[in-house]
């Protein structure tokens, strides 16, 4: 099972909501313009969505292929009446996937001062670029078997993508960054191909 949603940027953006809802029909995907309970309580499950602000999620577009389900969505949070993030998300979803909780981030300088008092950042000797660019943090046994050579590789030569994954799920971003919906599809590839290399 494949699933693809979209939503535009909250805050009801009517413009990008139409582009979506024909970027769905030409792709033969299934349009709604608002989100359900059950797609709320689904990403309630990523720490990253832990949040007491005010949240919008809405424009989704909806495909059923094989064995995977690929959410795309654009999210916004609202702190005290000002938009404190605002960006495109995908989820991925599948049966095949047996992911550890995990986070996968850009990685900073407070990140660096922690691992040198020994916080879990789990580096790859092989890939010193990887370690130098990302965060990484979970069961380092576990995740490890996630993190393969392919997949490292790839997400090497990437900039700035936010991963958290938990059981049959994954979520992908860039902090901040709301796509346009002309690379939209680009961005779904994206997430298919980091799904297509976890197998590998």
């Amino acid at each position: 099972m494949f699933i693809v949603a979209l939503f535009a940027s909250a805050g009801g953006d009517k413009r990008r909501g139409n582009d979506i809802k024909k970027l769905a029909e030409k792709n033969g995907f299934r349009f709604h313009a608002e989100s359900s309970e059950a797609l709320i309580n689904q990403l309630s499950k990523f720490r990253v969505f832990e949040t007491n602000f005010e949240v919008e999620v809405e424009n989704i577009i909806f495909k059923e292929c094989d064995q995977m389900n690929l959410t795309v969505f654009d999210y916004c949070c609202e702190e005290r009446g000002r938009v404190s993030s605002n960006q495109s998300v995908v989820m991925v979803s599948s049966d095949e996937l047996k992911l550890p909780r995990f986070l996968l981030r850009r990685e900073d300088y407070g990140d660096k001062l922690e691992a040198v008092l020994g916080k879990n950042d789990i580096d790859f000797d092989k890939n010193r670029a990887f370690s130098k660019k990302y965060f990484l943090s979970g069961d380092e046994e576990e995740v490890r078997k996630v993190f393969n050579r392919q997949l490292i590789d790839y997400l090497e030569k990437t900039d700035n993508l936010f991963i958290e994954g938990l059981g049959n799920e994954f979520i992908l971003f860039v902090p901040g960054y709301l796509s346009p919906v002309k690379y939209l599809n680009e961005f779904i590839e994206e997430g298919e191909k980091i799904y297509s290399l976890m197998q590998s």
